[in-house]
């Protein structure tokens, strides 16, 4: 959240590592979903101070062994939805940090990508990493992955009007979906209080108004990132990092930028205090008469349902009505769930009544199968879970219509 009154100004108090989005490219493992968070220097993590090495890791740069998903919400969101230790986890969950520092939400439409452009062939030897486009290209993005939107704060810094501000953001939630990503948009974080542009944070409201329009006019799942930061006690000295360079008067003054600290952070994303140390305390404020949920649980509630199949209780002989059960954590997403057992039968769906489902399968020849349950969330996402079995008994197999007459589509399997 870069303070200034010209973009000639943000280039020049802006160090390089800040408007780079990576200097190499990430090499990402398999995942069964990724999210991307996209937006500027706030989303990307600057000045979250929450490791200890290198000790300004999220500002100035990013080794080799230290890349951007190591800070701001890309950190908090991984952590919380893959690890045991913090959260009831949505497996297999890959995050992608494109925050950009100093960005508007016009240079912001650049640096997307147009889906309707052919990737490159052979690829770019130079590509822009931080755009969509490019993870697209090189098989990274798929369909139905989350596209998380919070941008606009720069916007504000320069003064540029909210209307243009709102449509760019829907511009680019729009795009996103070109590229086949499922949209969250966040709300902009207030403004410290000491800024130069707008302190009271009164143009903010009036683009997170905009936010909401569009969050309401497409359904798109929404964060409300201002009143999670408006609801911490002393906000100003608590969730913000206060740092000095910003000569926002042109007589040398400094300005408190407003970028989270880790604490600023921990509160957007979390959805309680165990995501670090120490107890969280919230505070009325008369723009937010309710704590709205964070990152996490929004984000959560977007990807596809979780399922993990057990295998009936022995023994699993052929003739016998084995019980499958899914666990369904996820019940409360509108979702469908359908059965395949291996055997060539045909898969059975249903929407699931309760967690864990069950689903009773007859196999009649022995050997191994493979039994796979898939979870459809209502955006089009899937989960996937798979179970190796060896069936053993008799083969309860018969062949009758098709076994007088040759022909072989009459057969059929039945139980003798």
């Amino acid at each position: 959240m870069p303070r200034s009154v010209s973009a000639l100004r943000l280039l020049r108090l802006l160090p390089a590592t800040a408007l780079l989005a990576t200097a190499s490219p990430r090499t990402l493992c398999a995942a069964a979903t990724r999210v991307v968070t996209w937006g500027d220097s706030i989303t990307y993590g600057y000045h979250d101070f929450s490791n200890t090495q290198p000790p300004n890791h999220c500002w100035d740069g990013h080794p080799a062994n230290d890349p951007p998903e190591n800070c701001g919400l890309a950190l908090r969101l991984g952590n919380r939805l893959n690890d045991l230790t913090l959260f009831d986890p949505i497996w297999d969950v890959q995050l992608l940090n494109l925050g950009k520092g100093g960005e508007t939400t016009a240079a912001a439409l650049t640096r997307i990508g147009i889906a309707a452009t052919a990737c490159p062939t052979p690829p770019d030897p130079d590509p822009p990493l931080n755009s969509i486009k490019y993870w697209v290209c090189n098989g990274t993005l798929q369909p139905n992955d989350l596209f998380v939107l919070m941008e606009g704060t720069n916007d504000i810094s320069q003064h540029l009007s909210t209307e243009t501000a709102a449509f760019n953001l829907e511009q680019l939630a729009l795009r996103a979906g070109e590229f086949g990503l499922d949209v969250v948009i966040a709300k902009v974080i207030p403004r410290h209080p000491d800024v130069c542009v707008d302190p009271s944070s009164s143009t903010t409201k009036i683009l997170n108004g905009r936010i909401a329009t569009l969050a309401a006019t497409h359904a798109w799942p929404s964060v409300d990132a201002y009143c999670r930061l408006r609801r911490v006690g002393g906000m100003a000295s608590n969730v913000f990092q206060d740092y000095t360079g910003w000569d926002c008067d042109d007589l040398g003054g400094s300005d408190p930028c407003g970028h989270p600290n880790s604490a600023g952070f921990d509160r957007m994303s979390c959805a309680n205090a165990g995501c670090s140390t120490g107890s969280w305390s919230w505070v009325a404020d008369p723009d937010c008469p309710t704590l709205p949920p964070p990152f996490e649980t929004v984000v959560a509630a977007a990807l596809p349902p979780r399922v993990e199949l057990s295998a009936p209780a022995p023994p699993l002989d052929t003739g016998l009505s084995l019980s499958f059960s899914a666990a369904l954590p996820d019940l409360g997403q509108t979702a469908l769930l359908t059965w395949s057992f291996g055997d060539g039968t045909v898969p059975y769906t249903t929407a699931p009544a309760g967690s864990p489902a069950a689903r009773a399968h007859v196999y009649y020849v022995p050997g191994p199968y493979t039994v796979t349950a898939t979870v459809q969330h209502p955006n089009g996402g899937q989960r996937v879970a798979t179970l190796a079995i060896v069936v053993t008994g008799a083969d309860h197999t018969i062949f009758r219509d098709g076994f007088q007459s040759g022909d072989a589509s009459l057969w059929s399997l039945v139980a003798p």
